[in-house]
């Protein structure tokens, strides 16, 4: 970027400090709006473009700082700006009393997604699981419910969620996976009563024999 020396500090085009090969003119104090293709003349001081406003004239009475430390803190407040934070405002900070979250045992993602792969082991592989927690002791055996696998998912994950966070679900939806040959994944989508939407992430093998993981989707 161009730079420029004390002994131009008199009004005049001199080369513009944001685009190079054009011309930007120093009234003196700063560098205004008025820019052009092309280098400047030199030695040559044109005259003052638009006539000084009010503002300019009394400024120009004070001692004119160089150019350089004038584009020097315009550098350095655009620095700033830039790497300036946003703070972020909890998202439960203006819930009125009675729901806060303090009031209200939640879970981690992390457990819903443990009962509903208890919930999808069950309903792929016909067997029982219990949560480890103790919250479900059993599964109802799911094997016969293969033709309505989706509703099955949907209804279980539904009342699983509620007991083990003790919080209501609005709705829950997975995809139809009834003609899903070989390995697949698929997400079923939460809705819980305080808005929050849960997404369960589920791998599966084999025509849907086999479950290999699943978490709590971010």
């Amino acid at each position: 970027m161009n730079r420029m020396t004390a002994g131009h500090s008199a009004p005049g085009w001199y080369p513009d400090p944001w685009r190079s090969g054009y011309s930007r003119w120093w009234d003196g104090v700063a560098w205004t709006e008025h820019s052009r293709e092309g280098a400047p003349p030199t030695p040559t001081v044109e005259p003052s473009p638009p006539a000084e406003t009010p503002a300019a004239a009394s400024a120009a009475a004070a001692p004119a700082p160089a150019p350089e430390d004038h584009f020097r803190r315009m550098a350095e407040v655009a620095e700033a700006t830039r790497t300036t934070e946003i703070p972020r405002v909890a998202p439960h900070a203006a819930l009125p009393p009675r729901e806060r979250m303090s009031e209200v045992p939640r879970r981690r993602p992390w457990a819903i997604a443990a009962v509903a792969a208890g919930i999808l082991l069950a309903l792929v592989g016909g067997a029982t699981v219990a949560w480890s927690s103790g919250a479900l002791e059993s599964l109802a055996d799911a094997s016969s419910a293969q033709s309505s696998y989706v509703l099955d998912v949907q209804d279980l994950l539904a009342a699983s969620i509620a007991e083990a966070d003790e919080v209501a679900v609005e709705s829950v939806e997975c995809p139809d996976l009834t003609e899903q040959t070989g390995d697949a994944e698929f997400e079923c989508v939460a809705t819980l009563s305080t808005g929050e939407k849960v997404a369960i992430v589920a791998h599966i093998e084999g025509d849907g024999e086999k479950i290999v993981w699943m978490h709590a989707a971010p």
